[in-house]
């Protein structure tokens, strides 16, 4: 399970209700989920915001806290 899966689960979200909130599809979402496609920062920000987390802890840090993307 990828992080962005996680919160979403974390905070009882479907795919569907998720992007009904971005303003995209349930396709959208999955993508992402699956890193075949990357939101845009605005989306990115939405999420982060929508968690209550930052986006680094979204899309760039692992569980030990390193960055996974430079």
């Amino acid at each position: 399970m990828n992080k962005l899966s996680y919160f979403r689960e974390k905070n009882e979200l479907t795919q569907r209700e998720l992007a009904k909130k971005l303003q995209v599809s349930n396709a959208t979402i999955a993508m992402w989920e699956t890193a075949q496609r990357n939101p845009t920062l605005g989306k990115a920000r939405q999420l982060s915001q929508i968690f209550n987390v930052s986006i680094e802890e979204i899309f760039f840090k692992n569980n030990d806290n390193e960055m996974l993307a430079k």
